[in-house]
């Protein structure tokens, strides 16, 4: 063998090492394991090639490279495992929040607020299913074949989460509690309807809903370790700027998914003909347009003064919610019957902004008329009338903006972190 091979696979297995350990205790676990068993293997390949070949030089080359990526593969591990002694060691699987993708909902949200949650008091390790989910799902699979966690924490909607807990039911638990943190309200009904095996979901040692109605929905299909714990923002103290006296034109503002379930249609028709003899209402519409209804959103703003849409919106800082506090009404029409709490009534309560929604499912649970109106569950006509009538008693909705404030605290972030730390 040439003395050119001979250098170019020292200079490879230098390179390779060094990554290798680089990456181990910088906790990319997945691709230090792959890059490894990749770097053993190709060792030992080159020994036995020596051996065969019986070329002197080269096998003992070889099996002091052998050694020393043996020794530093070891090392790295190590040091992996010190870096997890001392907190507890915690898996969790979602949906990530990924800022280059568009669809920025609830539960991609929510989910980043539990990351934030968990980091710095947990030995945290993410499985993101956002995006290549096949070499996320195989990371996983290593992690929990090799390691053992204190903690595996899963927070999906229904469908992802069931097909997660089937997968995980076939992998060493080591005794690993596992957590569902449960995203929407559907779970229950579809153990109820047979569309879920409810064994998948009792080898859950603690499931957390989002309201007391999902939680006794939960408990009618046979499950029983459950507990409650409403969604959650960071809380921000914003300044009322606002000056409580009758206007000519409500500011009234949707933060929301544009999709047909979420009611803007109707939201948009209702202001158009109540600002047919005089204008009445401004409407501002922020969040991503589903797809199908691309079309026909645009259609409804063709010619339209008084409603704007501006995309996307990311709510980070108090400066965020100070913007929110200028409008004077939240509209969420939800046509989802099933929803938990929505993050955007959150949000608006955080900016004291009293929400105008439909009276689904779990509203009655966390919401009252002290700061929010209601009408019945899919009514277009009440919708209609409750705007005007808001619209004609502008003092009752200038009062309700001081209990949103309040009501806020109910839903920190700062509150679930202690509530799931303590859980660990």
């Amino acid at each position: 063998m040439s003395y050119f091979c001979l250098v170019l696979i020292i200079l490879i297995f230098l390179f390779s090492l060094i990554y290798l350990v680089y990456k181990i205790i910088h906790r990319s676990t997945i691709v230090s394991l792959l890059f490894a068993y990749f770097q053993i293997a190709t060792s030992i390949f080159w020994l036995l090639f020596a051996i065969i070949s019986d070329d002197y030089g080269l096998m003992l080359l070889m099996s002091f490279i052998t050694s020393i990526t043996l020794i530093l593969v070891f090392l790295g591990i190590f040091a992996l495992y010190f870096n997890f002694k001392g907190k507890k060691k915690v898996l969790y699987i979602t949906t990530f929040y990924h800022l280059r993708r568009r669809n920025l909902d609830g539960e991609r949200i929510k989910n980043a607020l539990i990351y934030d949650a968990l980091q710095g008091d947990t030995n945290l390790i993410l499985i993101n299913l956002e995006t290549l989910k096949l070499f996320s799902l195989i990371k996983m699979m290593i992690l929990l074949i090799l390691f053992r966690f204190d903690d595996v924490i899963v927070s999906k909607s229904s469908k992802g989460a069931y097909r997660l807990f089937r997968l995980l039911r076939q992998l060493p638990k080591r005794g690993s509690k596992l957590i569902y943190l449960v995203i929407a309200a559907y779970f229950a009904k579809r153990i109820k309807s047979q569309e879920f095996d409810l064994e998948v979901f009792k080898s859950c040692d603690l499931i957390v809903v989002e309201t007391e109605a999902l939680r006794q929905e939960a408990l009618e299909v046979g499950l029983t370790k459950l507990e409650v714990f409403p969604n959650f923002k960071r809380i921000f103290k914003i300044e009322e700027t606002k000056v409580p006296e009758v206007v000519p034109v409500l500011k009234l503002v949707f933060f929301s998914r544009v999709t047909e379930k979420k009611g803007i249609l109707e939201a948009i028709r209702f202001v158009k003909e109540l600002n047919t003899d005089v204008k009445r209402f401004t409407l501002d519409i922020f969040g991503t347009i589903d797809k199908p209804l691309v079309t026909v959103f645009k259609e409804a703003l063709q010619n339209e003064t008084a409603i704007t849409y501006y995309g996307y919106k990311t709510l980070r800082a108090k400066e965020d919610y100070q913007i929110l506090n200028q409008y004077d009404l939240h509209l969420l029409p939800t046509k989802y019957i099933t929803e938990g709490i929505p993050a955007s009534i959150i949000d608006f309560l955080i900016a004291g902004v009293p929400t105008l929604t439909s009276n689904f499912q779990n509203a009655a649970s966390f919401l009252d008329d002290s700061f929010s109106y209601r009408y019945p569950f899919d009514d277009e006509v009440a919708f209609k009338a409750l705007l005007l009538k808001i619209y004609e008693n502008q003092r009752t909705l200038f009062n309700k903006r001081a209990k949103c404030l309040s009501e806020s605290k109910k839903y920190s972030l700062d509150e679930f972190k202690t509530y799931l730390l303590l859980r660990l």
